[in-house]
């Protein structure tokens, strides 16, 4: 379904919840999803990053928050699942979409979240180019800060730059592989061949199971077995805009646009908590962090070790969860009922998004509650702004029945018996007469002798007209009370009572 008008959704509310406000899954309205209520119910770690972006390069932190996840997930995603309280299994990988005009700030974001993965990249290429001239030990970068692994087997990039869908699936060649699409100029993205034609190898790589399979010619094939994907596309609204009128109906059909988390920049910013004390250093944690994700993730492929790691829910996180699926089906039936294919997969993404807040927290074992209802208020603030992005069609106008010969009979009796009743009226008044003679009143309506006689008798059984006299002395005069004759023929309904 493609929306007939694009524009950005209405600017969300800054009213911060407290701790006797009732959960934000109670609440079966999505204007009060707002980005103000899914802060305040992050974990502090999480918060405080998101701060320390918006002050350091003053920007939205909405933005930076659909951002920061995108990147926290590109450096997670392939080293760990989340396991649902109905046993089913989620990587942990998102695909975003962040829609921002020009000057926002969308480059200066994305380089400062995802400088720990370019770093990382930046190794693996140099110790692939080692490899390849046969390089036996570690060596230093130029630097001296940065340890290079020597002779890696092969290229693992962690943000890829070729979004072809041949360039996706050789960086994906294998088991378990993952990348991330990673774009703050996204009309690269959105005009490439993947995004265009190859939208259901994106699907499959989203869902992380099952294979995806290219043909390079002469029987040889490019297979990726249970491979993962982190998309994140930062456009302007105009140039997506233009994407939706080529692309959208097939990206919404076919489930692509359902998966994405959408994220708007409002006219006015969100508002930033600027107590923070020490913006780099959260960042320095939060790098670190991402640095340590992805080195163990290479460790584990490198040694062949294929399998993710498992985060299950808490006993209390499991409760909560199947009460929120209740929740969201009553949402999905009422407020979203326009966009049903995004809320279906709603749940879905909380259960990736608690999964990747908790890979980067400090507690140990099981998600907790508080972390499914940061997940839950961070996915609705998303879901609300699909459901403004995309408002619902308005109903076709249906064309108006057509109509049968009796009708056409009907129609044509009316409009005579108007002729006719006009030009009574009209001699009547010219002659300063009563009534008026009745050839004289058929030769001025113009009419043909069978027409003139049924419109007349329909006039005369009716009530609206009175014939007196015979053969050629026959004239015709407008009855006066017509109340009055009607009321004696209370079963007769007068085609002609608004003459």
């Amino acid at each position: 379904m493609q929306p007939n008008n694009f524009a950005l959704p209405a600017v969300a509310g800054s009213v911060f919840f407290n701790s006797t406000t009732p959960p934000v899954w109670a609440t079966p309205h999505y204007g009060t999803y707002s980005f103000s209520n899914a802060i305040s119910r992050m974990p502090a770690y999480l918060r405080d990053w998101v701060n320390a972006i918006a002050i350091k390069l003053d920007v939205d932190p909405g933005m930076v928050l659909a951002t920061l996840l995108s990147g926290m997930a590109a450096g997670i995603n392939g080293g760990k699942v989340a396991k649902r309280p109905d046993d089913g299994v989620e990587p942990l990988a998102c695909f975003t979409v962040v829609l921002a005009g020009p000057t926002t700030g969308k480059t200066r974001t994305h380089k400062l979240v995802h400088a720990a993965h370019n770093i990382h990249d930046i190794c693996r290429y140099k110790s692939y180019q080692q490899g390849k001239r046969g390089a036996t030990r570690d060596t230093a970068d130029s630097d001296g800060t940065l340890p290079i692994p020597a002779g890696a087997a092969r290229l693992r990039s962690v943000i890829l730059q070729d979004t072809s869908n041949r360039g996706l699936l050789e960086a994906l060649e294998g088991v378990g592989e993952s990348t991330a699409i990673s774009i703050h100029e996204g009309q690269k993205a959105l005009e490439s061949v993947l995004f265009r034609r190859h939208l259901d190898t994106l699907n499959v790589l989203h869902d992380g199971e099952g294979q995806a399979t290219i043909t390079r010619g002469k029987g040889d094939r490019v297979i990726a077995h249970n491979a993962t994907l982190t998309t994140l596309v930062m456009v302007q609204p105009d140039i997506f805009g233009i994407h939706l009128k080529k692309q959208g109906q097939a990206a919404r059909g076919i489930g692509f646009l359902a998966r994405c988390l959408f994220t708007t920049i409002p006219q006015f910013r969100n508002p930033v908590d600027r107590s923070l004390k020490d913006p780099d250093e959260c960042l320095a944690v939060y790098h670190a962090k991402v640095e340590t994700f992805l080195k163990h993730r290479l460790a584990k492929l490198e040694a062949g070790e294929t399998d993710p790691d498992v985060i299950a829910f808490s006993p209390k996180a499991c409760q909560l969860w199947h009460s929120m699926m209740a929740e969201h089906r009553q949402l999905t039936n009422t407020v979203y009922w326009h966009v049903q294919d995004a809320a279906n997969r709603g749940m879905q993404n909380v259960v990736r998004v608690a999964g990747i807040i908790h890979s980067y927290d400090d507690l140990e074992g099981d998600i907790p509650p508080e972390t499914l209802e940061a997940a839950w208020a961070i996915v609705q603030w998303h879901l609300a702004q699909f459901a403004e992005l995309f408002p619902p069609e308005p109903l076709p106008v249906l064309p108006p029945p057509k109509p049968t010969s009796r009708h056409k009979q009907l129609y044509r009796e009316f409009e005579d018996g108007k002729v006719i009743v006009n030009c009574i009226t009209e001699m009547c008044w010219r002659n300063q007469e009563s009534d008026a003679l009745k050839s004289k009143v058929f030769i001025r309506s113009a009419l043909y002798n069978a027409r003139f006689r049924t419109a007349l008798m329909r006039l005369v059984d009716e009530g609206v007209v009175l014939e007196s006299g015979e053969g050629n002395q026959t004239r015709l005069s407008i009855v006066p009370q017509q109340d009055a004759y009607q009321a004696k023929q209370p079963n007769r309904i007068s085609m002609y009572s608004s003459l």
